[in-house]
């Protein structure tokens, strides 16, 4: 490893800074996402009192239909977490390999960064049609009532703002977007609890250790 790192050029060595760390990021957010498809239904029977406690769930079941993808597909954005991943370790390593072809500067930079960008418009447009095939596939987001999933995008404190979580729904690993009534922001990877749905079929949750305490 040591004498592959000093046989780079500078400025490969700078690319490599880039795609290293951002390959692991991808290695590990895709080894997540086995975990979460292996264990999604894990700890996901908690009693359903715990939605229907102050009728939150029941009333919610009552306006959910079927997901249509007009709004969530919209809100999925071109820069996220796994986008701009994909950008920095395709980009990285584009970089890395024309380097090493001694390339003018320009040249490498350029492609480089269209390489990255293609990465990431791909990640970002894949993301979309996962979705539509989620909701063409009738998901019915009242299933994910009495779920534990995990946070995605943080969740806002108090039900100032959405965040978006992953949850096993009907046996698919989906995200959905989702808000809070705990008193502190729901962060990326902390274990949630689904306890209802808005009117806009966006999840309620609550931090899934204090289940025990509703």
């Amino acid at each position: 490893m040591v004498d592959w790192w000093n046989g780079l050029s500078t400025l490969q060595q700078l690319f490599a800074c880039f795609a290293i760390p951002a390959t692991l990021v991808l290695v590990i957010q895709i080894i997540l996402f086995i975990i979460g498809l292996s264990d999604g239904d894990g700890d996901a029977d908690v009693s359903h009192d715990v939605a229907d406690g102050d009728g939150a769930g029941a009333d919610a079941a009552d306006h959910v239909g079927d997901l249509t993808h007009s709004h969530d597909v919209a809100e999925v954005r071109l820069f996220t977490l796994r986008s701009i991943v994909a950008f920095f370790a395709v980009g990285g390593w584009t970089g890395v390999v024309l380097a090493g072809l001694e390339l003018p500067l320009p040249a490498v930079i350029v492609f480089a960064l269209m390489a990255g960008w293609a990465a990431l418009y791909f990640v970002t447009w894949s993301i979309r049609m996962a979705l539509r095939l989620q909701y063409s596939g009738n998901i019915d987001v009242s299933n994910a009532i009495g779920k534990v999933g995990e946070v995605y995008m943080t969740i806002p404190a108090a039900n100032r703002g959405y965040g978006k979580i992953n949850v096993m729904v009907q046996e698919r690993f989906c995200e959905f977007e989702a808000t809070t009534s705990a008193d502190r922001d729901l962060k990326t990877g902390e274990s949630v609890f689904v306890t209802g749905i808005t009117e806009d079929n966006v999840l309620t949750v609550i931090p899934n250790d204090e289940v025990s305490t509703h």
